[in-house]
């Protein structure tokens, strides 16, 4: 099960004829995974958009550095499923970066069939990042349906559905994906890396996280790379985007969908 975190960094593929999988040295151990949530120096993202091939060389030249994420299954590849709820106000503040909402997302996330949902504030400046995140049960999800005042203070979400009232924000649409996570400590710290495939979008008006609604696919036969580290770029990373040329670019699952709705 994942644990709430105060400033936590996320535990964070269109089929084809024929899927290249990365299929590292590694193993599922047994303790939880190495938290990058700790420590004074500022949580950074990376993201690169690759193929499988490109995607299949990243783990390879890292493999005997990495730890398969503990929460992997086999019976998922590896990886796990994710749904994230993306919220925006009704003008589409976050969407065109206005003011105050170019910096941060609200969303909600749940893992797999979990019966529990993380409340997520997202802000992010350059590559630096900062994730406040709370967890509820699932079913506490549709109290967001009714004002603030109709709920008793004291209850895990408030905090949460009294932001979400200021900024005006409601659903808008649910993005699923699958990922397959890796951990590394080398000299620099505990570093994270993810893949995400098979992302999908779908149109959700109401707090809701469960629903086999048809979905768009995003991004056909690409793979969202993310490099998670604190402080500098660490030397592991940074040989990695030498060797094998990558560039850094911004891949926002939830504009993807709003440019593709």
């Amino acid at each position: 099960m994942y644990t709430a975190d105060s400033t936590v960094i996320e535990s964070s593929m269109e089929p084809a004829t024929v899927r290249v999988r990365p299929e590292p040295r590694v193993v599922v151990v047994p303790e939880q995974s190495p938290s990058l949530s700790r420590g004074e120096a500022p949580a950074h993202e990376m993201k690169f958009l690759l193929d499988e091939t490109q995607a299949l060389q990243v783990v390879q030249q890292l493999q005997e550095h990495l730890t398969l994420d503990v929460h992997a299954e086999q019976d998922q590849q590896n990886g796990y499923q994710l749904s994230t709820l993306y919220c925006d106000t009704p003008a589409m503040d976050v969407f065109h970066r206005r003011g105050r909402y170019r910096l941060f997302k609200f969303r909600l996330r749940r893992y797999g069939d979990s019966g529990t949902v993380f409340l997520e504030q997202k802000l992010k400046k350059g590559t630096e990042v900062r994730k406040h995140r709370t967890e509820i049960d699932l079913d506490l999800v549709q109290r967001f349906e009714q004002p603030v005042g109709a709920h008793a203070d004291g209850w895990e979400g408030m905090a949460y559905h009294r932001a979400l009232e200021r900024h005006r924000f409601l659903p808008v649409c649910r993005i699923d994906y699958h990922r397959v996570a890796y951990f590394a400590n080398p000299p620099e710290g505990p570093v994270r890396l993810t893949f995400d495939r098979e992302v999908r979008g779908i149109r959700e008006g109401q707090w809701s996280l469960t629903g086999q609604q048809p979905a768009t696919a995003l991004l056909p036969g690409q793979v969202v790379c993310e490099f998670k580290y604190r402080g500098p770029l660490p030397a592991l990373f940074k040989s990695v985007i030498q060797s094998l040329k990558l560039t850094p670019q911004g891949v926002s699952k939830y504009r993807r969908w709003v440019e593709l709705s």
